[in-house]
């Protein structure tokens, strides 16, 4: 029967009207009472454990638990007293451990009891007056820090996000309270710093993030908003069915603004569930209980007045409060069409991925020294020659004769050739044969060379291509700042804005490197951790020694060690090898910490080098400021824009309309203005700098720990919209004190 109550709690409202169904809820309710009640004399703390449990687990269904709690109430007030006293130490404890989900839901869950008569309606006020009291500290420039405006955020997000469920019975049994809660919330809000937030923003425009910047509200600004006019309506809120919102694979703060914010006209306005109204005439006669007084944490101090470390606290704290869109499936498996059914597309399919060997055999390079010397070389490798008999063979049979850049274009052909059949035949050349490699490529320009190769022999697969690089890099063949500049080479360069064979292999070198500094750093944890330990044993040991040759006996009126001679042998063994366990450990972390000093240099001189290079790229293309100091458009298809390295026959990028006809054509003539007429540098310029943002963005982390060196390469006359670009995807403020 254990096992009965505890389905009928996870079940419950599954079939109701509010989540799809037809059935009563006012019968599932009384049903799993009636079981729960017949339960409670043998299973108390197991239903007290399971509901909290179940309230966290299933927050979609407190309405339902909240009328439980308060059916209990009636009969049981020291039940429902600890469900009020634990929910209230768990939501001080969530709140101090900046554990976000808990903290909404708890909060939630609060006012669920409270609809249900369990909770007194004064205790959520003062809640809520508590949370909106630490969001305006934190506002505060004396006794807070605004960078942190995120947390004070959230704060003000759970009160409004619990107000579907507490507004009504607020607003009926404590009007006055309410009342001042809701003109504190409208207060807040008319002194926090306005987002212009991209992921709330559908277009993105070069003068802002909307073509309405003005009128554009940021997330707390709309969800206020939604709010007021959710009071307005009387608490019902237009619903989108459970079924209709599978493709929303992560709960976040913008997937519910998104759905308000679209037009729903042929869905009901439906009002949140609220099972208590059939219950309430029983459960008033409950007693209601007090919450006791929670605590928010203290505003974290500024550390300076500096503007830089005033950017690393505001990335921290976005970094625990969150407010982005992390993903949003928009294309239901039941919109994908084949592309066996669009024929017309199958032309615009790229190449079939294959090998490109360049020594490959036929009549008209039968007899070049390449083709012969690669014969040569598999024929070592089929024999079993080992790699230092192969890397003398190269020495004396190819370098001398046809030097090292032709050698190494033989050896890496033939080794990509042997293991193109798959990626573990690639895998396992490299293992095996990497010296040879790593021989031939002893600076920066033989490795860019060698990608060369690479990039050519995969020329038609752009996996196969970062995968070889990746693997390269692994085995210490390739640095990642070789990679940063072959990426920026000139003929890579020009394919910025038609492939991203560069872009993926940039980011699989930047990403390598900042997981050897994550792993380093998890390495030097668990170190700590040990030498923790193992100093704990060492002066255990010898306290035990001392403590065993401090007890003396009298043998023939001499004093002597009353313990064994042997059992003093084994605690001296004991103490020695803990000290040696204590002082490799030791040695470990020095030499991680070596490690990791070193790692961290090298990051750094990889995000200079990252980012110079695209200040350097993007000013050689980049139209410059007008004189009077306006930032050109890149999207504005301006033909008075005049590019530094423009090509004066550079065709724009045409948009068939929905009749097939060009928007060249003479029908479409007066529309001209409106069409998407772009040129390709124009085109080269907006890819580029969104994936400068977008690497800013990735790594923001990384790089607010090197903050000054990217203030290095900005210094100067770097142009806007590349400053904007970077500083954007930082969430920096840039110098004219605007956020981007």
């Amino acid at each position: 029967m254990s096992a009965g109550w505890r389905t009928l709690l996870l079940r419950i409202g599954d079939r109701c009207a509010e989540y799809g169904g037809s059935a009563d809820h006012k019968e599932h309710i009384e049903t799993c009472y009636g079981v729960l009640s017949r339960e409670y004399e043998h299973s108390r703390d197991a239903i007290f454990e399971f509901l909290l449990q179940c309230t966290e687990q299933l927050p979609h269904k407190i309405p339902f638990f909240g009328v439980l709690i308060g059916l209990i109430n009636l009969e049981n007030e020291d039940f429902s007293k600890a469900i009020v006293d634990t929910t209230q130490a768990n939501l001080e404890d969530a709140l101090h451990n900046e554990n976000r989900d808990r903290i909404r839901i708890l909060l939630r869950f609060l006012s669920g009891l409270m609809c249900s008569k369990v909770v007194v309606p004064s205790s959520i006020i003062e809640t809520f007056e508590t949370l909106l009291s630490s969001a305006v500290t934190i506002l505060d420039d004396e006794t807070g820090n605004p960078s942190w405006q995120p947390r004070a955020d959230f704060y003000v997000y759970c009160i409004l996000a619990s107000l579907p469920w507490a507004g009504p019975e607020l607003f009926e049994q404590v009007p006055d309270e309410f009342e001042r809660v809701l003109f504190g919330i409208q207060s807040y809000i008319s002194i926090r710093r306005h987002f212009d937030d991209i992921a709330f923003s559908v277009f993105e425009t070069d003068e802002g993030h909307s073509p309405n910047k003005k009128s554009l509200q940021d997330f707390m600004e709309d969800l206020w908003e939604r709010i007021q006019a959710l009071s307005r309506n009387g608490w019902k809120v237009k619903s989108v069915r459970f079924h209709c919102m599978q493709n929303l694979e992560h709960a976040s703060l913008y997937v519910c603004v998104l759905i308000m914010a679209m037009d729903w006209n042929p869905i009901t306005s439906l009002a949140v569930p609220k099972p208590h109204l059939p219950f309430e005439a029983q459960l008033v006669a409950g007693k209601s209980h007090r919450l006791s007084p929670i605590s928010c944490p203290p505003p974290t101090p500024s550390q300076s007045s500096s503007e830089m470390l005033k950017g690393q606290e505001k990335h921290e704290a976005d970094m625990k409060y969150p407010q982005r869109l992390r993903r949003l499936h928009i294309f239901p498996m039941n919109k994908a069409e084949s592309i066996e059914d669009a024929a017309e597309l199958e032309e615009l399919l790229p190449p079939k991925a294959g090998p490109n060997f360049k020594f490959h055999s036929d009549e008209s390079n039968e007899s070049t020294d390449g083709l012969k010397l690669s014969k040569e070389l598999i024929g070592l490798i089929r024999g079993k020659k080992s790699t230092y008999d192969i890397i003398l063979w190269v020495e004396e049979q190819i370098i001398p004769k046809n030097g090292t850049e032709f050698a190494l274009d033989v050896v890496s052909q033939t080794l990509l050739d042997m293991g193109s059949k798959s990626f573990t035949h690639l895998v396992t050349i490299l293992e095996r044969y990497n010296k040879i490699i790593s021989k031939l490529c002893p600076n920066e320009e033989m490795q860019l060379l060698l990608m060369n190769g690479v990039s050519a022999y995969w020329k038609n697969s752009t996996q196969m291509t970062a995968i070889a690089i990746d693997r390269m890099m692994g085995y210490r063949l390739i640095s990642n700042l070789a990679i940063v500049k072959w990426v920026f080479s000139p003929a890579n360069v020009e394919q910025f804005h038609v492939s991203d064979r560069p872009w993926e292999i940039l980011r699989n070198a930047v990403s390598k490197t900042y997981n050897r500094i994550s792993d380093l750093r998890k390495e030097i944890q668990s170190l700590k951790k040990g030498l923790q330990v193992a100093k704990e044993a060492s002066a255990k040991n010898r306290k035990e020694l001392e403590e065993a040759k401090s007890v003396l006996e009298i043998v023939e009126g001499q004093p002597a060690p009353a313990e064994r001679p042997g059992r003093i042998r084994r605690l001296e063994s004991h103490v020695k090898n803990a000290e040696d366990e204590e002082r490799t450990l030791e040695e470990s972390l020095e030499a991680k910490g070596v490690l990791l000093a070193r790692a961290h240099e090298e990051s750094k001189d990889l995000l200079k080098l990252l980012f110079k290079s695209f200040v350097d790229v993007l000013t050689e293309r980049l139209p410059p400021v007008s004189v009077d100091g306006e930032i050109p458009n890149l999207r504005s298809g301006d033909q008075n824009v005049n590019f530094a390295a423009q090509n004066s026959e550079a065709a724009t990028m045409e948009i068939d309309n929905e009749n097939g006809a060009d928007n060249n054509s003479e029908p479409n003539e007066r529309n001209t203005k409106n069409a998407y007429n772009v040129g390709e540098l124009e085109q080269w310029c907006l890819c580029t700098l969104g994936y400068l943002k977008s690497f800013s963005r990735q790594y923001a982390s990384e790089i607010w720990s090197n903050i000054a060196m990217l203030d290095e390469v900005f210094v100067g006359d770097v142009h806007p919209l590349i400053r904007k670009a970077a500083f954007s995807g930082l969430r920096r403020f840039t110098n004219e004190g605007s956020h981007p």
